[in-house]
């Protein structure tokens, strides 16, 4: 979070958020084969390293898929603004979920605001529940097809239309990566945080 606030909304160019986000789904691959659904993806669950290393933390409401969801009666666990609308309407949560979260994310790093917005939580969740948000190519010209593709089908409201796995979006965003002459490994994102 520190991170996207010292650059004051000013988004990230759509190579390095691409690269950033790839790394998040796949370290979520891991998780979800083992039947772990993290439920909380967002800026501050992300840690940068001193190194330039991208980890995936506070699996403090993780659930194991199958398991009754951990919530007390009438409360959501998790932070509002990255939540999936079956998240928030309270219904058994799989994969796809931390997939929406992430592609929230994601958008938010490329376009250089977030997607939900509104006057109030409410407001928010109202428009995360009805899919109401900007295309990013309509805010951010300099996303790109292919980044602003990932974004939108990791964002449906449907969870039946978004990837089937994180595994499949870290293909997704391997393929976009590949054509910006990226290689999606260690260094380069170390190199990128090293001098953003």
């Amino acid at each position: 979070r520190a991170f996207l606030n010292r650059r004051g909304g000013k988004p990230v160019l759509a190579e390095a958020a691409a690269l950033m986000a790839r790394h998040v789904f796949a370290a979520l691959a891991v998780a979800h084969e083992q039947g772990v659904v993290h439920r909380d993806v967002k800026p501050e669950n992300l840690l940068i390293s001193s190194a330039g290393e991208l980890k995936l933390s506070d699996f403090g409401i993780a659930h194991l898929a199958g398991i009754d969801q951990m919530t007390v009666t009438g409360q959501i666990l998790g932070s509002p603004a990255y939540m999936s609308p079956e998240h928030i309407e309270m219904a058994e949560l799989d994969a796809r979920a931390d997939i929406f979260s992430l592609g929230t994310l994601l958008y938010e790093m490329a376009v250089g605001r977030m997607p939900f917005s509104g006057n109030n939580p409410h407001h928010i969740i109202k428009r995360i529940i009805e899919g109401y948000y900007d295309h990013p190519l309509s805010v951010n010209p300099a996303v790109g097809h292919g980044v602003a593709s990932i974004i939108v089908r990791c964002m449906q409201t449907q969870r039946e239309r978004r990837y089937d796995s994180a595994a499949a979006v870290v293909v997704e965003l391997d393929a976009v990566l590949a054509e910006m002459g990226i290689v999606p490994g260690a260094a380069e994102l170390a190199a990128f945080f090293a001098d953003p």
